[in-house]
């Protein structure tokens, strides 16, 4: 078929086209279809726009699909953090019960501490006056003994 048999057919297909109406689901569909075909015409070349709509859909079926596998990864990654952080987080509570334990159980000790200075020091007061008394004893012994031996 020639390129001048190719436009005859082509002027025929845009009147009949046109004969369908403005408003008619007929030449929205063939709307810049009829340009594009002539333009082939003229570069000897050819352009299907369905072929490159099938072909965009394709490569956007394979980007969902890739970006779908992207997201299922990033949310088992998700996941694996979030068991993770939650036995971290046991493991911290723990913890934090231990070193609460070991404070109250050093000022208890610390209070028994506390308890014991002060008897210590009570104790220490009475062998304080245990001494003074044992001072005055022999003192007095010591007189005893100077007055006897007069």
């Amino acid at each position: 078929m020639t390129k001048s048999e190719e436009r005859k057919i082509l002027a025929q297909i845009v009147a009949l086209i046109a004969e369908s109406g403005e408003e008619s689901y007929i030449q929205r569909t063939f709307a810049g279809i009829c340009d594009i075909c002539e333009q082939n015409i003229e570069d000897d070349f050819w352009i299907s726009p369905v072929a490159e709509l099938n072909a965009e859909r394709d490569r956007n079926l394979k980007k969902d699909a890739e970006i779908g596998e992207k997201i299922r990864k990033l949310e088992f990654e998700n996941h694996i953090m979030e068991e993770d952080t939650m036995r971290k987080t046991e493991i911290i509570n723990q913890y934090k019960k231990i070193v609460n334990d070991q404070s109250c159980k050093i000022t208890e000790i610390m209070e028994e501490r506390d308890a014991m200075s002060d008897s210590v020091n009570g104790l220490q007061e009475i062998l304080e006056k245990q001494d003074a008394e044992i001072v005055r004893l022999k003192a007095e012994i010591y007189d005893l003994r100077r007055e006897l031996s007069k």
